[in-house]
């Protein structure tokens, strides 16, 4: 059984005050004059997107869980699903609206100020996911893996996350490229599953200097919980 929930008018309370807030910029003159522009053109014509589905696990294998008739092949995945019977796959999205308004910026500070914006977005929109999750299917404390975050979980498992998820593009606008990675770039996949544990991927992923980090590098973790035997 898999229940799907497409979002596609997502009140995020964004506002270009609120923009300029978070992108905290610090130029003064023309340079501010055109951040407030862009901050004000981009919550015009912003549409970020969602879709999750309420699917349930079929079977677990050593090192791979098959859920709604998809199977994935992840040690971690496996291991962090152990107590779980239903998860929420999802993908969501700043939209094709704002990644093709940021196109027509190409000076430096303007594509900067652009990116900036999407990901905002994009923040937000997962935000208001996970809260849509929360409120309405009560799954108590959750966490969630994400294709090629991790060596154990590779970026090529978008392709059976999508099957999973079903038409992501015509209801969404969100495409898989034939190299796995997502258009509008701004776009994030994975699972949401229920975790007694605050798991992030972070915590396995030895990279330094990540401007993505979540959460600190936890060495010997890997070993301690998810290795086999």
């Amino acid at each position: 059984m898999v229940e799907e929930i497409v979002l596609t008018d997502m009140d995020l309370n964004l506002t270009s005050q609120s923009l300029l807030e978070k992108i905290n910029f610090t130029w003064g003159g023309d340079e501010a004059e055109r951040v407030e522009q862009m901050a004000a053109e981009a919550v015009d014509v912003a549409s970020p997107k969602g879709l999750y589905r309420i699917a349930y696990i079929d079977s677990k294998s050593e090192d791979g869980v098959t859920i709604a008739g998809v199977t994935f092949t992840s040690r971690v995945l496996r291991v962090n699903l152990a107590d779980a019977q239903r998860v929420f796959p999802f993908v969501v999205t700043c939209g094709q609206e704002l990644a093709e308004w940021a196109l027509k910026y190409e000076d430096v500070l303007e594509n900067y100020l652009a990116d900036n914006i999407m990901e905002i977005y994009l923040d937000a929109a997962r935000d208001f996911l996970e809260q849509h999750i929360s409120d309405n299917y009560n799954p108590g404390k959750i966490s969630k893996m994400n294709p090629g975050s991790l060596k154990d979980w590779p970026l090529s498992e978008q392709t059976s996350l999508f099957e999973l998820l079903g038409d992501v593009t015509g209801k969404i606008g969100v495409e898989l490229t034939r190299t796995y990675l997502m258009k509008p770039i701004k776009s994030t996949s994975g699972i949401w599953f229920p975790s007694e544990v605050d798991y992030k991927n972070c915590q396995l992923c030895p990279r330094q200097d990540c401007p993505s980090r979540k959460a600190e590098y936890q060495e010997g973790l890997y070993q301690q919980q998810y290795q086999d035997g």
